[in-house]
């Protein structure tokens, strides 16, 4: 079990950097950050859109634009001098950021390090100059965040992430341990918190609207085509031979939105698997490739097709596996790997638009990486077999792969215990669910993304998570 231990307080803990990406989440961190003034915290942003930069500067807010304050520092690093920042910093590790970032991992090694290095001194000349006591971002792959994490990390700093509570999408968690889905609450002993009538109340009502609830859909194809198309204008327009950050941002969304919209194509090139809820089978619903759940908290397990063929081969004989895309993911995976994989013989590969909670209805088991349908699958008492880290990992009810060659017997071993784990440790069950609850605030932290689709209400959330936050900063202030 994660130790839950924050870093050491440094700096002044009444200056804070907050990292925005798009236009949208940096007018809403403007927003919280008003009422984060009101209490005394001096609150400075950086990014690195222009549009968010313009936007942020406009809304009278202090800001710096990543690749502008990164220019003086841009230059052909030796390997010694990277591997002198590396050392001063080691996690995540250059590697691993220029793999995580689909902006810069296109590119030659020695460029996309070097962009990396320039970005680490020009996040290290901030915290020089302003002294940062803490740090406030969401989740993110990209390096504009994730190297001031690293730099905040290494140099003591806290590190606050707001993100959507597992019991309701109008409740919000603030992770504070790492950069994966959990937060030192955890680890803080019994929270006082609800009865088991409220508990059995709750895990009713997430029941109920996971079933009635619309299965996210992507945008219409002709909206979709419309953006594409915009993209690669502004793409094209803006075009240099040393192009910057935003333009290549803009390339990667380009990207994406083209892989999506092939995936409308893929009915006349491959035909998806029916889903038959009747026999025993295994689901295993696939990440987003650049979630930052995947890239950034559990960057070993990115090659999902290697996990998917490992958990076939662990599978006893009469198990069938379901493997379904991700909605906001269709058209990643190759039609060859998605054929490839079907060939394993006992694997069956659904359309992403089949919602995954009729899916884990009548699951025997639950494979996952660190997904939220792993959470839902426990609140449906399913087994839950679970390769990474995340809050629900943390509960002893959870099979977790600590090593890849374990696998076969755990996934055993869930299958023959069934259910019934569940109803032999019912208190431990009710008690850890009742421990999210009482950890979870009120407050919508991600309905800033439009692609979520949830209500929100921009000044009200931006009150409540301001709140949430003053209570974990003025907590390490005092």
């Amino acid at each position: 079990m994660n130790s839950g231990k924050t870093n050491n307080k440094t700096g002044n803990p009444m200056n804070i950097l907050w990292v925005s990406g798009a236009a949208l989440e940096g007018l809403w961190g403007a927003e919280i950050s008003k009422r984060l003034a009101g209490s005394g915290f001096n609150v400075v942003f950086l990014t690195n859109m222009k549009q968010t930069y313009a936007k942020l500067k406009e809304a009278g807010c202090d800001c710096h634009l990543l690749s502008d304050i990164a220019i003086p520092h841009k230059k052909a690093f030796t390997g010694a001098e990277l591997q002198e920042i590396e050392r001063k910093y080691e996690y995540p590790g250059f590697n691993n950021l220029r793999s995580a970032d689909e902006t810069i991992s296109g590119l030659p090694m020695d460029e996309a390090n070097s962009i990396v290095a320039s970005y680490y001194l020009a996040v290290e000349g901030l915290f020089e100059k302003y002294g940062f006591g803490n740090l406030i971002m969401f989740p993110t792959s990209a390096i504009q965040g994730r190297v001031p994490y690293s730099v905040a990390k290494g140099r003591g700093a806290r590190t606050l992430i707001p993100y959507w509570g597992p019991v309701h999408n109008d409740m919000f968690v603030i992770l504070d341990v790492s950069e994966e889905w959990i937060w030192s609450e955890l680890f803080s002993g019994s929270l006082a918190g609800p009865g088991e009538a409220e508990i059995k109340s709750v895990i009713s009502e997430i029941e109920k609207k996971l079933l009635s609830a619309r299965q996210p859909s992507s945008q219409s194809r002709i909206q979709q085509a419309i953006r594409i198309s915009l993209n690669c204008l502004r793409y094209l327009r803006s075009y240099k031979r040393d192009y910057d950050f935003a333009v290549r941002a803009r390339l990667a969304e380009m990207k994406k939105d083209i892989r999506s919209f092939s995936g409308f194509f893929r009915k006349y090139l491959f035909r998806h698997d029916e889903f038959i809820p009747e026999g025993k089978y295994v689901f295993f619903p696939l990440h987003c490739h650049f979630d930052a759940a995947l890239q950034a908290a559990n960057p070993m397990f990115t090659d999902q097709c290697a996990l998917v063929k490992n958990t076939a081969k662990s599978l006893p004989v009469g198990y069938t596996l379901y493997v379904k895309e991700h909605p906001y993911d269709e058209g990643y995976l190759k039609i060859s790997q998605l054929k490839e994989l079907r060939r394993m013989g006992n694997v069956k590969i659904l359309h992403p638009a089949v919602r995954s909670i009729h899916i884990l209805k009548n699951a025997s088991a639950v494979v996952t990486i660190s997904s939220s349908a792993g959470w839902e699958a426990f609140l449906f008492k399913k087994p839950v077999v679970a390769f990474g880290s995340s809050f629900y990992a943390e509960c002893d009810l959870i099979y977790k792969v600590n090593a890849m060659k374990g696998l076969k017997d755990i996934l055993w071993e869930a299958l023959k215990k069934g259910e019934s784990i569940y109803s032999e440790r019912d208190g431990e069950y009710m008690s850890f669910i009742g421990k999210i609850i009482a950890d979870c605030r009120p407050g919508n932290a991600c309905g800033y993304k439009s692609s979520f689709g949830w209500g929100f209400d921009s000044k009200k959330d931006a009150e409540l998570i301001a709140a949430g936050l003053l209570s974990k900063l003025q907590a390490e202030a005092e």
